[in-house]
């Protein structure tokens, strides 16, 4: 699940992610999924430590990966050990929250 979601961001043409971030989409998944289990930022950061991906400090707000070539490589690596095909292609056509950063401000007059 942590690979999915970290496969999922990665392909947003983001330079880095936040390990809350990780969390948060991979929350987004279990719950579409039907599950009641919630994941920890710490918890996301300890399955990619041991995944083999080390997330480090990229600002004062936390820890997080980010993605150059390498680690992009070694997530997708990841995903096809561990997530089925089937799976990646349901998460990608999945409706995403809105976020502050794609919602559209409209004034009312």
């Amino acid at each position: 699940l942590v690979v999915e979601a970290t496969l999922v961001l990665s392909r947003q043409e983001r330079e880095r992610v936040f390990t809350s971030e990780i969390a948060a989409e991979a929350n987004r998944l279990l719950e579409l999924r039907g599950e009641r289990q919630k994941l920890s930022p710490e918890t996301v950061g300890r399955r990619l430590r041991n995944l083999g991906l080390r997330p480090h400090r990229l600002t004062n707000a936390g820890n997080g990966l980010t993605f150059d070539k390498a680690t992009v490589t070694e997530i997708q690596r990841l995903a096809a050990m561990y997530v089925e095909e089937d799976l990646l292609s349901e998460t990608e056509n999945l409706p995403r929250p809105q976020t502050a950063e794609n919602k559209k401000v409209e004034e009312v007059v």
